[in-house]
């Protein structure tokens, strides 16, 4: 399997993982009994920072996904993951490093780190783009 399939399914499985730990935080707060299930609003305010971070968490991870996988599926299909597969340890690699700096907090250095991984997997995400136009 190339070493970005496996980045792929990796990166997938982080996303699932961001939202189980979303849900699981929703979970408490009902077995605490500090909301019933309806009473979630769709923009998780009302959740513990915390929660919300971890909301938005979720989402940035949705939201990158999408082109990330794009990326990597051509890649596979076109066979040429040999264009991908050393950089793609390192889309994983940022965007778990924006989710856990998210998820810590929102001291200023924190917030340099968390968008310093969104700007990195942006980074890499162009590359590959422009890599893959120029292989035309």
């Amino acid at each position: 399997m190339p070493q970005s399939a496996c980045i792929l399914m990796l990166m997938i499985a982080w996303t699932m993982a961001m939202g189980l730990l979303l849900v699981s935080h929703r979970g408490l707060f009902m077995m605490a009994g500090k909301r019933r299930i309806n009473q979630f609003s769709a923009d998780n305010k009302g959740l513990s920072e915390f929660g919300e971070r971890m909301a938005r968490v979720h989402a940035n991870c949705l939201e990158m996904l999408p082109i990330a996988a794009s990326l990597l599926l051509y890649a596979i299909a076109t066979h040429q993951t040999v264009l991908t597969d050393a950089l793609a340890p390192w889309l994983l690699g940022l965007r778990v490093l924006q989710s856990v700096m998210h998820m810590s907090g929102t001291r200023e250095w924190q917030v340099w780190l968390r968008f310093t991984g969104f700007f990195g997997q942006l980074a890499i995400c162009a590359f590959w783009v422009v890599t893959f136009l120029m292989q035309r």
